[in-house]
């Protein structure tokens, strides 16, 4: 497989600290999950708690926290 599954003490998210999130870490040897300055990617379980509003012009994703 070319993605290990674990989890990392913390997450954070500008001032937003996640504790113990599940991460996907990749093992690929090619393509864009192989590059040297990928870190890796926001999946739904965190995405779920924010508005997520794109800025293409500036190339900015801004993720506004929904109040649970």
């Amino acid at each position: 497989s070319e993605t290990q599954i674990g989890k990392v003490s913390e997450m954070r998210l500008g001032t937003l600290k996640l504790p113990n999130p599940v991460t996907m870490f990749s093992q690929a040897k090619n393509g864009v999950l192989a590059r040297s300055d990928f870190s890796g990617t926001i999946g739904n379980a965190i995405l779920r708690r924010f508005k997520v509003v794109f800025d293409f012009s500036r190339r900015l994703m801004i993720l506004d926290r929904v109040k649970e």
